[in-house]
């Protein structure tokens, strides 16, 4: 074994499945690449007779790896033979956790941290409002990743607590880190100036109720104005604010430029 003394095991699967279990010392970047290139031929029908051979015309050695022990393989990096994002091909086992209800998820994923914090302020923004949450992974699957909760019966690791790669706690994230706390929820109540430049070329302005720059904003791809909005709420202050830009479920939220406060916070429509 010295000679592959550099090797990590892997594991490439489907979510569901077992997986097959391989020892190589390949990057991310080629294992990816001979995923798509096993994937193409498949679609095309061509034989595979050599199913890693990119990876070690690559210079890299590849062998099999289901001899190790479950306690190495519960470690593998896992490998989604059918989907992957650029960048960050491999699947983790990470655990969602919140000190205020107890309770924790288990969670596959290929999304990097900044895409799970997002998720994880999607989803406290909801239940702050009450809202039913029909999907618990929409930002995180919206951006093209993969999210695939876990129970302790699937087989894709023997033991996940002991797989587990990163821990995130709802209810320890900062305001940078979770902008839909409690402590930073908008109410809604704001006055805004709405500095808007028409089509002619002139520019007026407009005073707005937080409502009516919703929906100003969310029928922003049929008047195509350019706008710049104030938040004037406060009798001698003066706020430049910015739309956050597109949310899952046509959520339209504000906030100040300065201090990154929401100040709007309120459902579009879809059109």
């Amino acid at each position: 074994m010295s000679s592959i003394c550099k090797e990590r095991l892997i594991c490439i699967c489907n979510i569901g499945d077992p997986g097959i279990y391989l020892l190589t010392n390949a990057p991310d970047d080629v294992i990816a690449e001979q995923l798509r290139i096993i994937g193409v031929k498949e679609c095309s029908g061509i034989n595979i007779v050599n199913e890693y051979d990119y990876i070690e015309e690559q210079g890299y050695v590849v062998c099999d790896g289901e001899h190790i022990s479950w306690k190495e393989k519960d470690s593998a990096l896992l490998f989604y033979q059918e989907d992957y994002h650029p960048g960050f091909p491999y699947l983790r086992i990470v655990r969602l956790f919140s000190n205020l209800t107890g309770k924790e998820e288990i969670l596959a994923t290929n999304a990097p941290d900044s895409i799970i914090k997002e998720n994880m302020a999607y989803i406290n923004a909801l239940t702050e409002r009450g809202e039913l949450i029909e999907r618990p992974y929409a930002v995180i699957e919206d951006t093209q990743y993969i999210a695939v909760a876990l129970d302790y019966s699937d087989n894709i690791m023997k033991d996940f607590r002991s797989a587990v790669e990163a821990e995130f706690d709802y209810s320890r994230l900062t305001d940078k880190e979770c902008p839909h706390s409690a402590e930073d929820l908008a109410d809604n109540s704001s006055v805004f100036l709405v500095q808007r430049k028409l089509d002619d070329g002139t520019t007026t302005g407009s005073l707005m109720q937080s409502q009516e720059l919703c929906d100003y904003i969310c029928m922003d791809d049929c008047h195509n104005e350019e706008y710049t909005i104030w938040d004037i709420t406060h009798y001698g202050e003066v706020y430049q604010c910015h739309y956050v830009g597109w949310q899952p479920g046509c959520l339209i939220e504000v906030r100040r430029d300065f201090d990154q406060k929401i100040v709007l916070s309120l459902y579009g429509e879809d059109h």
